[in-house]
């Protein structure tokens, strides 16, 4: 069994990369993808400069010109060394270090903080497998994750690395403002806990703090940023106090930080009866409602991809909680639950993996006839894996039967025609919508 401990880790991790690189391959060109076209065409450098007088640039942003210039392929190879990653650094982000080897609390913990990445954060299709939104969430989450668990180390142990704190500290400040926060409030924490502990702030953290501060200053100083504000047109403002419900309500949501929290509180109730609460999970908790408060504050309705930061947090707090209470307690519950519950959404999230494949290389068929044809505005069987339900875990946003669609635009371009248009518009039941319906707002 001892010996056994040694690799479950590393077997876990190769079975969800696995996971996560077959719907990588799977997933088509989709939304912002599409602007692959132009981006390559301007070239790094060129586009940045777009981005940053023009629109709005942030880690993640620059993360995607990778793909959008070289190809998806490179998408579809990196993608699960970094969701992998995502695990390992959240897990050193809430421990300080990694699973010990025989230690079997830990090494179930961590086998739940994997599925937990897997199928329990916010709107996976979104922040895992479509490539812009991968590209800006959650891989943009990976120097803010990194730069806390440096952090924590720094703090505890009295040094850190200087240029890898301060190059994370930068990357993690021009994260997208969702995500860059969880590094501010791990400096706050740190702050606190030191103050607490009489320790004295290493020189390399408080280095690390300040490229922070500067990468938030250069973020949110750049042009592209108020242009944005000023130009885009919403659809979500909220409305009062019931739309800032709406807000604070999404990261209650199935696809929010709710089975993260469900895990959370039965880790905690069996530590109840020992008398023995992990504050550290207690401050993760604290920090992953914080944010969701910060964007009902903001009264503006983000999507739902926009809490994935206080998702990581809530199931940082879940698995610190859990493994307290299998080593106190041996009480596997929380591991059980979120494994079957992670089995269910794979299983049937099956059907819509293998439709997904089947129309995307209907599509490519479909261009490539067109092409054939000579046509310059052609119109393309629809893909059948919209989004129905809440409880969906993979979907795809297709181009809509109206050719001037800033996606469809985007497509045209991308494929090589004039304008591209579906041949039906699917169904739009979405989470807003249905919220809207519930308590009865107009459009």
């Amino acid at each position: 069994m001892k010996k056994l401990l040694r690799f479950d880790t590393a077997i876990v991790l190769a079975v969800y990369m696995a996971w996560v690189a077959v719907i990588s391959v799977i997933y088509p060109v989709g939304g912002d993808d599409f602007s692959a076209t132009e981006v390559a065409a301007r070239g790094f450098f060129g586009q940045f400069h777009h981005d940053y007088f023009h629109w709005s640039v942030r880690t993640g942003c620059i993360f995607s010109y990778f793909p959008l210039i070289f190809g998806k392929i490179w998408f579809d190879i990196l993608n699960p060394f970094v969701q992998a990653a995502l695990v390992v650094l959240a897990w050193l982000a809430a421990f300080g270090r990694l699973p010990r080897r025989d230690d079997r609390a830990e090494h179930a913990g961590f086998i739940m903080l994997t599925v937990m990445f897997a199928f329990f954060l916010a709107r996976p299709r979104d922040t895992m497998f479509w490539m812009c939104g991968a590209t800006n969430y959650s891989w943009g989450m990976l120097p803010v994750l990194g730069f806390v668990a440096l952090m924590r180390r720094g703090w505890e142990q009295g040094k850190a690395h200087w240029a890898a704190l301060i190059a994370l500290g930068a990357a993690a400040g021009f994260a997208n403002e969702n995500i860059a926060a969880v590094g501010g409030l791990a400096l706050v924490t740190g702050v606190i806990y030191c103050r607490r502990k009489k320790l004295t702030l290493p020189k390399s953290v408080l280095a690390g703090a300040v490229a922070f501060i500067a990468g938030g200053v250069a973020m949110f100083t750049a042009p592209g940023v108020w242009v944005r504000a000023q130009s885009t047109e919403s659809g979500m403002q909220a409305a009062g106090f019931v739309g800032r419900i709406m807000l604070l309500s999404q990261v209650l949501a199935f696809w929010g930080a709710a089975m993260p929290m469900v895990l959370l509180i039965l880790g905690l109730s069996a530590l109840k009866l020992k008398g023995k609460l992990p504050r550290s999970s207690l401050v993760f908790a604290a920090g992953s409602l914080l944010l969701a408060l910060a964007f009902a504050g903001a009264g503006v309705l983000p999507a739902m991809r926009s809490y994935y930061s206080s998702t990581v947090m809530m199931a940082m707090a879940a698995v610190v909680a859990a493994t307290a209470a299998f080593r106190s307690a041996c009480w596997r519950l929380p591991l059980r639950i979120a494994a079957l519950a992670g089995l269910l959404i794979a299983v049937t999230a099956l059907c819509d993996i293998t439709a997904i494949r089947d129309d995307a290389k209907r599509r490519e068929v479909e261009v490539a006839e067109a092409h054939a044809a000579g046509e310059r505005n052609p119109v393309f069987a629809a893909h059948r894996t919209y989004r129905k339900n809440f409880f969906q875990y993979i979907y795809v946003e297709d181009i809509s039967a109206d050719p001037d669609f800033f996606v469809n635009r985007l497509a045209a371009q991308y494929y090589g025609f004039d304008t591209v248009r579906a041949d039906r518009d699917v169904p739009k039941t979405g989470f807003y919508q249905a919220f809207r319906n519930l308590l009865f707002l107009k459009e």
